[in-house]
């Protein structure tokens, strides 16, 4: 008999129309008016009606148990607040929109017939990681379904790949310089969810490009890191903690530090820290565990935050590094006395000079190259240089290459990664980003248009100016490694 049952596939599924839960989810209520979507997916991508949606959502299906419990349901993802009913009976509720998560079925799975309800809820509220919308807030059940009879249990961590020695990132015992890019595997037909065939597409393009390391805002699936160990490709996988307490950022901020005095938001940050490493941990090719992106961290308050997230993501694999990525370099930032590889968010040469585009001419990275000397003499840790970019409108074309042009994104990330591989403490560069992709924070005007358009191919992984760039670039800093004796693709 097998252990597994695959729940995905065609389920009922409404939007709430502001009915007890529990009307919702007995057992033979009638569904007629539901209609028929695909799990995995988004309700955003359902239809247009649903496609700004944020609210709850109703799944249902209907199954056959060749025995009944003990038993555990296992979601491969879905966004944001999760709680399941098995013929009636509530098993729990989860939050997070990241990782996998399990439910015990207890007494509730029967032998014969079963009926499964889910309500989904991607409501925003104030304690909700990431804290602010840096991408789009799609809801439903985005990844597979399963019904295990034999218990979840934790799988090893490989013997590790990645070291730190002396102030270097190392490979197999040889210095690496990471060509990395950052992703966010979103699609513009299928949302969050990780289909295999638009995995293989983009991973295509991802070695056109040359990469041997990804950095992932969103952890990726287990179809993608499997893919990632074997095409050679290191993944840097984050939690959610994603600009907490910074200001400007309304309610959800938080006051002075008010965010990591609350231990609320500590157990939900290693909750979901957590369920991130055990998805991932096994898989040969993660070099890494990021433990938050772009916070106040500077502040006395964050320290004991994130020390206590870093002595987890230790605890739960003592084999690999941990990182942190800060909005620019802070020599006071807590983080850099707590992780083991220091990344730097610093977008020199773009949000400097929205204000004053007419210098985007000369395209002076002086100040960036202050910045990355006093990181490297400051710092005792490897450094990664996590971020930077400039948005690019899909065809616009202009030989003096002004702010927002083709040509002046493909310049900018170019000259920047040249200068970084002067200093022989950065141990890798992840432009920002892959693919574009829904912001909610870039506002419809003349240019973004509510994208993100800082990736090096469009929505629809159509080539800019910027791939060929960065994949010839890469190109020559791979064969440069490797006359070296450099590692490459590991």
């Amino acid at each position: 008999m097998s252990e597994t049952i695959d729940l995905s596939g065609q389920w009922q599924f409404v939007p709430d129309l502001g009915a007890p839960s529990a009307e919702y989810a007995t057992p033979g209520y009638d569904r007629s008016d539901w209609e028929s979507v695909p799990v995995p997916g988004c309700w955003n991508r359902y239809r247009e009606c649903y496609a700004l949606y944020e609210g709850i959502g109703w799944y249902a299906r209907r199954f056959h148990s060749p025995r009944s419990g003990p038993a555990w349901l296992r979601f491969d993802g879905a966004n944001y607040e999760t709680t399941p009913f098995l013929n009636g009976v509530a098993l729990g509720t989860h939050r997070g929109g990241g990782a996998g998560f399990t439910f015990a079925t207890g007494d509730a799975l029967r032998e014969g017939a079963n009926e499964l309800v889910v309500r989904v809820d991607n409501r925003r509220h104030r304690m909700h990681f990431p804290a602010v919308s840096g991408w789009f807030n799609y809801g439903g059940l985005h990844g597979d379904v399963r019904l295990l009879f034999t218990a979840p249990e934790p799988r090893p961590a490989p013997p590790p790949r990645t070291r730190l020695h002396a102030g270097r990132l190392e490979v197999k015992g040889r210095p690496v310089f990471l060509r990395g890019i950052n992703s966010l595997p979103l699609h513009p037909t299928a949302g969050s969810v990780q289909h295999p065939d638009w995995i293989e597409r983009d991973l295509e393009l991802l070695q056109a490009l040359h990469v041997n390391a990804i950095r992932c805002h969103l952890p990726p699936g287990d179809y993608l890191a499997t893919r990632c160990d074997e095409l050679g490709i290191l993944v840097l996988p984050e939690a959610p903690v994603y600009c907490l307490n910074m200001p400007g950022y309304g309610d959800r901020a938080g006051a002075e530090g008010e965010v990591y005095r609350d231990p609320e938001a500590l157990a939900l940050a290693k909750q979901m820290l957590g369920e991130m490493i055990a998805d991932l941990r096994h898989h040969r090719r993660i070099l890494g565990w990021g433990i938050g992106n772009e916070c106040d961290s500077w502040r006395p308050e964050a320290r004991p935050f994130f020390q206590a997230l870093a002595d987890e993501a230790r605890r739960l694999d003592p084999t690999r590094p941990v990182s942190y990525a800060a909005l620019w370099f802070n020599p006071e930032d807590a983080c850099y006395q707590i992780v083991d590889l220091l990344g730097i968010n610093q977008y020199t040469g773009w949000n400097d000079l929205l204000d004053r585009p007419e210098e985007a001419r000369r395209l002076d990275l002086s100040g960036l190259e202050t910045k990355l000397a006093a990181a490297c003499e400051q710092t005792r840790q490897p450094i990664l240089l996590t971020e930077f970019g400039a948005d690019a409108v899909p065809g616009y074309h202009a030989a003096e290459r002004p702010l927002w042009s083709e040509e002046y994104q493909a310049e900018l990330l170019c000259r920047t990664i040249t200068l970084a591989r002067r200093f022989p403490r950065i141990a890798g560069t992840f432009p920002f980003l892959f693919n574009d992709y829904p912001d909610p924070s870039k506002p419809v005007n003349g240019r973004w248009n509510g994208l993100n358009l800082k990736g090096v191919v469009t929505e629809q992984r159509d080539r800019k100016l910027a791939f060929d760039a960065l994949a010839a670039l890469y190109a020559q800093i791979e064969r440069e490694d490797a006359d070296a004796g450099q590692e490459g693709n590991q």
